[in-house]
């Protein structure tokens, strides 16, 4: 995995961006897990989030390969109901995901490796990040990274709450 560059995301990446989101699309739906059945992240969410500088990629050889998106703040992360375990600023991470040929290598990983290096880097004190209940691989990852659920998405029936301190 030396040769896989982490940078923001360009115009000129949406296209392999939506590849590879459909192909996690069929890899949920083939687990069971409803997930951005939907089409979702919509190509509007991917050209906005791109151009306001929130998508960031893994590319190896030339090739977009993983995605994972960041905000500095999530409204829905607001609600009073989900029991943060840190009440400080956070940075929140959304829509990873990694090509379907490149599963396995730990890119997931390294996604949130590097969203954790940003979190630091402007003063955040903890991540945060939501996957539904049936996104089990999703699950793993979180937790064998040091996240911690939190309970349940009110505005999001099915989603879990996961943060990380740092």
């Amino acid at each position: 995995m030396q040769n896989v560059i982490f940078r923001k995301a360009v115009a000129d990446d949406v296209h392999g961006i939506m590849q590879i989101f459909s192909v996690a699309r069929a890899f949920m739906a083939e687990q069971g897990n409803p997930q951005w059945q939907d089409g979702y992240p919509y190509p509007s969410v991917v050209e906005s989030g791109v151009a306001g500088g929130n998508f960031r990629v893994a590319q190896l050889n030339g090739t977009v390969v993983a995605v994972y998106s960041v905000y500095t703040y999530d409204s829905e992360y607001e609600d009073v109901l989900i029991p943060w375990h840190f009440k400080g600023s956070y940075l929140a991470v959304h829509t990873l995901a990694v090509d379907g040929t490149c599963r396995g290598m730990g890119l997931a990983r390294r996604c949130l490796q590097g969203a954790e290096e940003e979190a630091l880097a402007l003063g955040k004190n903890s991540l945060r990040m939501d996957t539904h209940q049936k996104n089990l691989p999703m699950q793993r990852l979180l937790t064998s990274c040091g996240f911690v659920c939190c309970g349940t998405l009110p505005s999001r029936p099915g989603f879990l709450c996961y943060e990380k301190p740092l």
